[in-house]
């Protein structure tokens, strides 16, 4: 099965690519105190910050590999999808508390239940499991099959 897939735009690749990894780095560094940083308002849960620099550094490594290196950069774009998505999993099915506000251009803000904010992360994380489990398991599984 022949694919018609174009390669990446180098802008992408050279701009984009430079730019995720730059940001990744500069969360990642943020978080792990290599400069005092003590006095900056920390808004989130150090897993968090480490979970979104990860998936930043990694997209950027994945846009700057795909275009010439396509094997080295399945494995980055993997651990990005994986740190983007543990977040909300954590929201929708880990412990503790949440607290989850709606609004809209027609009403004023309004707090949800904690159930309504669950259900609505956990169908986009439950997704995006499936996709990765379909993308990394089943999916070189069935190319095997069909040799």
């Amino acid at each position: 099965m022949k694919t018609n897939s174009k390669p990446v735009p180098l802008v992408m690749v050279l701009i984009v690519g430079p730019a995720f990894v730059a940001g990744g780095l500069a969360v990642i560094i943020y978080e792990f105190q290599f400069f005092n940083l003590s006095n900056f308002y920390k808004p989130t849960q150090d897993w968090i910050l480490i979970a979104n620099g990860v998936f930043l550094f990694c997209m950027g490594a994945c846009l700057l590999l795909v275009r010439f290196f396509k094997k080295l950069a399945i494995p980055f774009g993997i651990i990005a999808a994986l740190s983007f998505v543990c977040v909300f999993n954590w929201i929708a099915f880990g412990p503790g508390e949440r607290h989850f506000k709606s609004s809209s251009t027609f009403h004023k803000k309004s707090a949800i239940s904690e159930i309504e904010g669950r259900i609505a992360f956990g169908i986009f994380a439950g997704a995006m499991d499936l996709i990765i489990i379909y993308s990394v398991v089943l999916g070189p599984m069935i190319k095997t099959w069909k040799k």
